[in-house]
């Protein structure tokens, strides 16, 4: 009677598990796991413009799952579907939120809670999730005995669309993947941090005064050649000899000659063009 049991509810299971050690919802590229209910799908310069018309500052996508593209959880809820997972395996979800600095000092709240299958696994405040990390959460081996669950994310608030992830890692508890494990097709390089829009004027500015136009120097080098004697050398030479027969005998010894007339000023050089 218990092989008949076993067979009938625990093999299936040991067979349908898989070998990994993770699996990836990534919501720029391709996901291991199933998701529901996830909207607003964006890039980082569309994150970060609209962080920056609330006075906040959006921190980076973290590695090793970096591709500038987040999702966020909807009004009514949103989901991931966990399969093949091992039993007797404890697993952690890391989930990569997407983050604003000073977050605390914005005025917004938002609480977000996280359930496997019908088990609470999470309580979550936007205003104290930390920067530069992943957030871990523990997901109870007797709610994964049977190979899987569902990740359910409900969001609480008054102005809800705060709570959105670049991605999310399941794996199992002592293991972590890094960006060598991680199929390069997923994963670009991360997305460097948008500047304001006085910054890049002023390094464009600075970009343009240092371009040199090569035909300027050409024309330049044309109008004046080097071994050509110029008008005013020959003036200064005759004055010059004049000016030395007019001095006494004996003057030559403390006396200098300087030229008459100053040298000609040189040409202002020629402005970089501006590209516009």
């Amino acid at each position: 009677m218990k092989k008949l049991l076993f067979i009938i509810f625990v093999l299936p299971f040991i067979i349908n598990a898989s070998d990994k050690k993770y699996f990836i919802v990534n919501f720029g590229g391709n996901s291991d796991c199933p998701v529901k209910g996830w909207t607003n799908n964006g890039k980082y310069e569309e994150i970060f413009r609209w962080g920056r018309g609330k006075n906040l500052f959006l921190s980076g996508d973290l590695s090793p799952v970096s591709n500038g593209t987040a999702s966020f959880v909807s009004k009514f809820g949103s989901s991931i579907e966990l399969t093949g997972l091992k039993q007797h395996v404890r697993y952690v979800l890391w989930i990569d939120f997407v983050r604003f600095k000073d977050m605390d000092k914005s005025g917004l709240s938002s609480r977000l809670e996280i359930y496997a299958d019908r088990t609470k696994i999470a309580d979550l405040d936007v205003t104290r999730l930390p920067l530069d990390k992943y957030v871990g959460i523990d997901i109870p081996d007797d709610v994964t005995f049977r190979g899987g669950c569902i990740i359910t994310f409900k969001e609480y608030s008054l102005n809800p669309g705060l709570w959105g992830a670049w991605d999310i890692i399941i794996a199992e508890e002592s293991f972590f993947p890094d960006s060598s494990e991680i199929d390069s097709a997923d994963n670009p390089p991360p997305v460097k941090e948008i500047k304001s829009g006085i910054q890049q004027k002023k390094n464009t500015f600075k970009k343009e005064v240092k371009k040199k136009d090569p035909q300027a120097d050409v024309k330049k080098k044309e109008d004046k050649p080097a071994d050509t004697p110029r008008e005013d050398d020959y003036i200064k030479k005759s004055v010059n000899e004049s000016v030395k027969k007019d001095l006494p005998p004996d003057s030559g010894k403390n006396t200098k000659v300087f030229d008459v007339l100053e040298p000609l000023p040189p040409k202002e050089p020629s402005l970089p063009d501006i590209v516009e």
